[in-house]
């Protein structure tokens, strides 16, 4: 997963100028700022539960909901602040396209480790491999999209 991380950002650094890149790393680690505070810890709480659960489809899903809810709100208070924490990225919320972004993001990328959680506590440890190798794959090319042809 280092490996993919680091090719990312080779073709980011490739493709980009070094203010686009500074700001994309800023709202990267933002997302996963937001991210972790949606968690609320259940990511924990799926893996030492699931196990042990008879209703394991229900604890998923509702850890899913809980942290969905979580990580809308944290990302709300984070945009809402976003002038006093973070004042270079105020462009954020004030263009909708970076405010759904950033919002639409963050949900998934909470998501993203619950879903690992829950694997490792159902005793499906190759499927975060699996998970995460494709994430990390789809990754690479997502740059490429918003990279703007030389006429």
């Amino acid at each position: 997963m280092a490996i993919l991380g680091f090719v990312f950002w080779v073709i980011v650094v490739r493709f980009y100028s070094e203010a686009e890149l500074g700001y994309s790393a800023a709202i990267i680690s933002a997302l996963g700022l937001v991210s972790l505070v949606g968690y609320i810890g259940l990511d924990s709480f799926v893996l030492r539960l699931l196990s042990r659960s008879k209703a394991a489809p229900g604890l998923i899903n509702t850890c899913l909901a809980y942290g969905s809810v979580a990580t809308l709100g944290a990302a709300l208070v984070f945009l809402a602040g976003i002038g006093l924490w973070s004042p270079r990225l105020e462009f954020v919320p004030s263009q909708p396209i970076f405010l759904t972004g950033f919002v639409c993001f963050a949900i998934p990328n909470t998501l993203f480790v619950l879903c690992g959680s829950a694997f490792v506590g159902g005793r499906k440890s190759q499927s975060p491999l699996v998970k995460n190798g494709t994430f990390g794959l789809i990754k690479l090319f997502l740059p490429l999209t918003f990279v703007r042809p030389v006429l």
